[in-house]
């Protein structure tokens, strides 16, 4: 009756003892079958008639210290020293020293967590909203639940924290730090990843839209180039109710505007870090008409501004280092002197009243243009003045060959022809008394300005 009272009691004991145990009843012995490596458990059987002595033990590989030792009663405390899972046996002995077995128990031994570093995306751009972002583990040895932890800001987990990967949202806002992942189980919780996922958060670019022109009103009809505010590592142009564009994966783009009359011009770019960007520039077209693009010619170290129609005003305009245009104060004649020490981008706007229209690039390199005038085959123009002919004259023997423009004070081509002889004649009829250009060009060679009068 007392051995019967006792078992009840170390029932109820185990039913209640332990954060890792399980009251179990199970072929006569009573114990956890799921335990933590390291902690003391009870274990007892039912006491057999004509039994004095039982002998507990354990499946090789399984290290377990009993008490008292050796086991020789109906209730022992054991004792797990490591993570072998096995079973756990209970023999009799008769009292003519004969072994029964009584009955095993198969235990499975639980560690504490041990840590895996997670994966997933580990760069980001600033300023932008990223959405459902995984991130997963691989299975942490006997981890029954776990537990993820962002140490930077502007993360939130959108599923259930608990399992082994997780979805994030990552809002504008978002700080630089490292996601870490640990194990959980009943014997209690395990260490974060050692090294975990850090995650960069990269500068996202800020373009913006530079032009050369009046603004955002334009003529229907103007040619404009617009440009990026800096070099990136890809661009991308696009327009609406524009008309024609050109240039639309470089730094600068060309508009041909149309007779609608609002438009806009968007750009996308991209940094190093692969972080993107847009920005838009609108236009207002009125209905003026501007000159037709105009184009520039070398004179020496003289830009010359030619176009096919008349023209008000010009403005000059030069390239910086970082990709921007600079307004070049005072530069509004028809004509700039280029700077004789540098190697840069010009560009001009030729309006007539407030329609504008706007060269292209005009590369120009000081050593070229120094050399302008001494490359060309020598040429003489005569008589200067003139009033009916102009003649040239070529002192190659091969002859001159190429092509000439005759361009008026206002920068227009009035007359244009070709060269292919030693001496080649060009009448003026039809041409207003004045100041006029010659302008001479062969292959190979950057061309060349001959001022003359026509009287």
């Amino acid at each position: 009756m007392i051995r019967l009272l006792v078992v009840i009691l170390i029932t109820l004991l185990l039913r209640v003892s332990g954060k890792c145990q399980q009251g179990i009843f199970n072929s006569g012995i009573i114990g956890a079958d799921s335990v933590c490596m390291g902690t003391v458990y009870k274990y007892g059987i039912r006491p057999q008639p004509g039994i004095g002595n039982y002998y507990w033990t354990c499946s090789d590989g399984m290290h377990v210290s009993f008490t008292p030792n050796p086991a020789a009663d109906t209730v022992v405390d054991a004792r797990f020293e490591n993570s072998a899972s096995g079973r756990l046996f209970v023999n009799a002995i008769t009292p003519d020293q004969d072994t029964i077995a009584l009955d095993s128990l198969y235990i499975t031994v639980f560690t504490i967590p041990s840590y895996q570093d997670p994966e997933g995306r580990d760069t980001f751009c600033q300023g932008l909203n990223y959405h459902a972002i995984l991130y997963n583990v691989a299975p942490i040895n006997h981890a029954t639940a776990y537990q993820w932890d962002f140490s930077g800001v502007g993360a939130t987990t959108i599923t259930d924290p608990s399992k082994n990967f997780v979805y994030v949202n990552f809002l504008s806002g978002v700080l630089p730090g490292i996601i870490k992942v640990k194990g959980i189980n009943q014997c209690g919780e395990g260490e974060f990843s050692l090294l975990g996922l850090p995650i960069t958060v990269n500068p996202t670019p800020t373009p913006s839209i530079i032009s050369a022109d009046t603004g955002n009103i334009v003529c229907k009809n103007a040619r404009l180039m617009y440009t990026a505010d800096k070099d990136y590592k890809t661009y991308s142009w696009s327009m609406v109710n524009g008309g024609k564009l050109t240039g639309a994966l470089k730094k600068e783009a060309t508009v041909d505007w149309d007779a609608t009359p609002q438009g806009q011009i968007s750009l996308t770019v991209s940094n190093d870090h692969d972080c993107m960007a847009s920005t838009n520039y609108g236009v207002i077209k009125n209905d003026g008409s501007a000159p037709f693009p105009p184009n520039i010619w070398l004179f020496g170290y003289n830009l010359l501004v030619c176009s096919d129609s008349s023209v008000s005003s010009y403005q000059w305009y030069h390239g910086t280092p970082d990709g921007t245009i600079q307004l070049i104060p005072g530069a509004i004649f028809q004509d700039y002197h280029a700077d004789s020490s540098s190697y840069q981008d010009y560009y001009v706007t030729a309006c007539l009243g407030t329609c504008c229209n706007e060269s292209s690039r005009f590369n120009f390199h000081a050593q070229t243009a120094a050399t302008t005038e001494v490359d060309q085959p020598r040429v003489m123009l005569y008589p200067n003045p003139a009033r009916d002919m102009i003649y040239l004259k070529n002192d190659s023997q091969a002859g001159y060959q190429g092509m000439y423009g005759v361009v008026d004070p206002m920068g227009r081509i009035v007359k244009s022809g070709i060269i292919d002889h030693q001496v080649a004649e060009i009448g003026l009829s039809g041409l207003a008394v004045g100041l006029y250009f010659l302008y001479i060009r062969t292959e190979g060679n950057p061309g060349k300005f001959i001022k003359f009068l026509k009287n």
